[in-house]
């Protein structure tokens, strides 16, 4: 997993959190549209 991508994801995540204790809402608003948008694809893993 590159640096960048966990990067970007902690600030979509401290976005959120943000507008979470200014407004009262927003965690999930800002939070989850801004993940969705990171091309990450999961491998699923087999013993």
């Amino acid at each position: 997993m590159e640096i960048t991508f966990i990067i970007q994801v902690m600030v979509a995540v401290f976005l959120g959190s943000l507008m979470r204790s200014i407004f009262g809402f927003g965690d999930i608003v800002i939070s989850m549209p801004l993940l969705a948008l990171y091309p990450y694809r999961f491998q699923p893993q087999s013993p």
